[in-house]
């Protein structure tokens, strides 16, 4: 910043928080959670400090002053400072605070207040009134991202195929918390309940963990903090990622991704349905599937057009005549097992795309036509207009 004469002069404190606020109000309106503006850490950090300076000289109604410093500020100290299960005193410390009862209270309703006015989700129903909001928009806490990418590395060792969306399927259905209980609460609470931002997030970590197989990746357009990256890369070194895979490895999840069985709906004939890929390096043009649904074991074959060529075996289909929970897919010749979640008992309810593509329950659904699937015994609950354009049978 410049005067009159053109000599450069220090900003005040006050000019400093006017001109972040100015930058990430219009930033955070337009995100459901804070970690999603991608504010650098030293800038949040910074807005906390003078935000601290502030507080200690007036009292808290100040702080009213620079919701989006608020918001950005302190998410981003949890986002980078916070360590199982602690989180005021690492803001204290930035703030240079004196720590009390009375200042959790005050800093913890500027936050509320901050994110509303913003027009941002506080997140009532959390435990922990102001620490748990916070933490949710802070995404994942550099203290979690150990963990998280850990389980994100197992669970693509067991399923080459895994996407963003097959894994918050996996990892989130009701009843299976227990698959998440290794993250620290943060971690689990945010791939639990951060919608379309945790998709996002979980398909770029997965399209990093795919370039570092790579001994020389490019990470240009990865686009995640980075923290994260860091995270990463320490633990796919951890894990032999880098090492003795081939210069091409990146290509690996896209192509792989493409042969993932999945649940589909044909509203017209079969209904609920097991979708079975196409199969390039099928041994004599015939792929052997075993779909093994609610336990009870059915071998579905598909054969390429010319038995004995090199034609890939065409995408098959197996119907499901009746409600299963779960469905176990193998391909013959490969030790690669996919589990698929089809009706969860305690919320039986399935979306599907125009086209039957199956709509993950942990997002909103587009604002489309969908085809809905519900037991005839229970009424739907909407908020909102639902407009009826046809029914079909399905089992």
């Amino acid at each position: 910043m410049t005067d009159d004469t053109g000599t450069p002069r220090q900003m005040t404190r006050r000019e400093l928080l006017d001109l972040r606020e100015a930058s990430w109000r219009r930033r955070l309106r337009g995100a459901s959670l804070a970690a999603e503006a991608d504010l650098k850490p030293q800038y949040t950090e910074q807005a906390v400090t003078v935000l601290g300076h502030f507080y200690a000289r007036y009292d808290a109604t100040v702080l009213g002053r620079w919701p989006a410093c608020v918001v950005a500020g302190m998410a981003g100290v949890a986002a980078t400072r916070y360590q199982g299960g602690t989180y005021w005193p690492a803001l204290w410390d930035v703030a240079g605070v004196q720590r009390s009862a009375n200042d959790q209270t005050a800093w913890g309703q500027a936050f509320l207040h901050s994110v509303e006015f913003l027009g941002m989700p506080a997140f009532p129903e959390l435990p922990l009134h102001y620490v748990g909001p916070i933490l949710m928009h802070a995404g994942i806490p550099t203290y979690c991202l150990g963990d998280y990418f850990r389980l994100l590395l197992r669970r693509r060792q067991h399923d080459p195929g895994m996407d963003a969306e097959s894994f918050l399927a996996w990892s989130t259905a009701p009843g299976r918390e227990v698959r998440l209980a290794e993250l620290d609460v943060p971690a689990s609470r945010f791939l639990t309940r951060g919608g379309d931002y945790a998709l996002d997030v979980v398909d770029r970590c997965l399209d990093l963990l795919d370039r570092l197989q790579d001994p020389d990746p490019d990470l240009d357009g990865i686009l995640l903090p980075a923290r994260i990256i860091e995270a990463g890369r320490r633990e796919a070194s951890s894990y032999g990622l880098g090492r003795d895979h081939p210069p091409n490895a990146v290509h690996q999840r896209t192509s792989n991704a493409q042969r993932r069985p999945r649940i589909a709906l044909d509203p017209y004939g079969a209904g609920v349905q097991v979708l079975l890929p196409a199969v390039g390096e099928a041994p004599d043009g015939v792929a052997t599937w075993r779909v093994v649904a609610d336990g009870e074991p059915v071998t579905v074959r598909s054969r390429a057009q010319w038995v004995g060529s090199a034609e890939a075996a065409p995408e098959t289909t197996h119907p499901l005549p009746r409600p299963v929970r779960t469905v176990h897919v193998s391909l013959l010749g490969k030790d690669l097992v996919s589990e698929l979640q089809v009706v969860e008992p305690t919320d039986p309810i399935l979306f599907f795309a125009d086209d039957g593509r199956r709509l993950p329950a942990i997002l909103p659904l587009p604002p489309d036509h969908v085809w809905i699937l519900q037991p005839a015994d229970r009424d739907l609950t909407v908020t909102g207009d639902l407009r009826v354009t046809m029914e079909m049978p399905a089992p």
